[in-house]
């Protein structure tokens, strides 16, 4: 019994302390080396950080030094002695350690997948940041939980499953069984009443995103959605993963539109709804500072009707022939998809509304600029253009850098995406605004200076028999 104790012992101290055992601790031998060399300081944090807690007994610890530096043959015996004194504290602090991280998921059974997250979000505070390094703890504890012969089986089965915690559930985990709570289902639900595509769109943006970094709560939209089979949990990462990236709020809704309705048709009047909604949105969730009113501004609040506290001022209609009561239009309003009530002027006629478009830009849309390169009152272009504008837009590019060329990487590639990306966006967008667009931005980011885009269309039509 005694050589398994001490077998067990050696071996835990060997896995806490690399190069001790039974006579030897070779940080013992450095202390002494640097103290010899006038190493003062560091030989003093050697001794605080380590010596001092492997031997806690002052007075032990004083015998145990002047056996080494005498060199006395007593040293071993003496030093083996104190090491049944380690492995006793060491032992006791890692049960401790390993029912605690196996406490929070003990007793709770594999299909109950919710409560066995919420217990894993519990478990991962406890360890290394990161999941290379957390499962590297587990990895450690199952080893020395097997030495020490305490929570083997627990421990083993944390490790797997929190590697599926850090893959978003996937393996241990049925998630299709997951029980949520009706406060949870609020949590991850638009409003029934939500029909139109781009209001949809508005009300999941504004949903999720102060809580799209939230990882508890990407595991409870990512529960919801395999339970369910709905996108969900795309619509977030695509929240996520496009604020992250620094994309442009437009590019980030119409990931979100895609996601709704693959496949849909691009339109311009309803791409300049969501945009002039998503700004007033956004400034409900990012208010910027206040700005102060002069005393002859009329105040905005005759603009629009008293709201509630928290609701967002969202346009948005209702499906055509649905009838609606005022409680549903309420409740839509507190969702973010009610238009607000038009403005009238002195003379009572309707006021342009904040849905109401501008008047066309001179330039136009990609269609308008065509059509004026053709002559013709038509365009049956778009197909032939968006297919073959690429040499021209590269050609461009490549006349108008303004940074010189990086030996390992050429943004070139990129640059031409984003130009691209935006002529298909607005090749009918009668509003194009190329110059005040974040992609512009962008591009000029990436080296490129293109301050417009009629080169690049002309350049593409002066080619185009060619």
């Amino acid at each position: 019994m005694e050589r398994a104790d001490r077998a067990a012992r050696d071996a835990v101290l060997r896995k806490l302390f690399p190069g001790l055992g039974a006579g030897q601790d070779p940080e013992i031998g450095r202390y002494f080396r640097l103290r010899s060399e006038g190493r003062t300081a560091e030989a003093l944090a050697l001794f605080n950080q380590v010596l001092k807690i492997r031997y806690p007994d002052e007075a032990r610890r004083a015998a145990l030094f002047n056996l080494f530096r005498r060199s006395d043959p007593r040293f071993p015996a003496f030093h083996d002695d104190l090491l049944w004194d380690l492995y006793d504290s060491s032992s006791v602090r890692l049960r401790e350690t390993l029912d605690r991280v196996c406490r929070p998921v003990s007793g709770i059974a594999p299909k109950d997948a919710y409560r066995l997250l919420c217990a894993l979000e519990d478990v991962v505070r406890l360890l290394p940041e990161g999941r290379r390094a957390a499962l590297a703890r587990l990895d450690e504890l199952c080893a020395l939980a097997e030495l020490l012969g305490h929570r083997t089986r627990e421990i083993q089965r944390v490790r797997a499953l929190a590697a599926s915690y850090f893959d978003q559930g996937a393996g241990d985990f049925d998630l299709s069984r997951a029980e949520l709570s009706t406060a949870d289902v609020e949590r991850v639900e638009i409003p029934a009443g939500v029909e139109r595509r781009e209001d949809r769109v508005l009300a999941y943006c504004f949903k999720y995103w102060k809580s799209a970094e939230d990882p508890a709560f990407e595991r409870l939209v990512l529960l919801y959605s395999r339970k369910r089979g709905t996108p969900h949990h795309e619509i977030l990462r695509a929240i996520r993963d496009g604020r992250a990236a620094g994309a442009p709020d437009e590019e980030i809704l119409g990931r979100v539109s895609a996601l709704l309705s693959p496949g849909y048709s691009y339109t311009t009047q309803g791409d300049l709804y969501m945009r002039r909604a998503w700004k007033a949105l956004k400034e409900r969730l990012e208010p910027g500072p206040a700005v102060p009113r002069s005393g002859n501004a009329e105040s905005p609040a005759r603009d629009r009707p008293v709201r509630g506290e928290g609701e967002p001022e969202t346009p948005g209609k209702a499906a055509p022939g649905r009838r609606t009561s005022r409680r549903t239009d309420a409740r839509r309003v507190a969702e973010g998809t009610r238009k607000p009530p038009r403005k009238r002027t002195a003379r009572g006629d309707p006021a342009r509304s904040a849905e109401s478009p501008r008047p066309a830009a001179p330039g136009g849309s990609v269609s308008d600029r065509i059509k004026a390169l053709s002559g013709k009152r038509y365009d049956v272009y778009r197909e032939e253009f968006l297919a073959r504008v690429g040499p021209a837009i590269r050609d461009r590019l490549s006349e108008r850098r303004i940074k010189p060329k990086d030996a390992f990487e050429d943004p070139l590639g990129r640059a031409e995406d984003l130009v691209r990306d935006f002529l298909e966006k607005n090749y009918a967008n009668p509003y194009m605004d190329w110059e005040g667009s974040d992609t512009r931005a962008r591009v000029e980011g990436l080296g490129f200076s293109v301050p417009d885009l009629d080169g690049i269309i002309a350049l593409w039509y002066s080619r185009r028999g060619k």
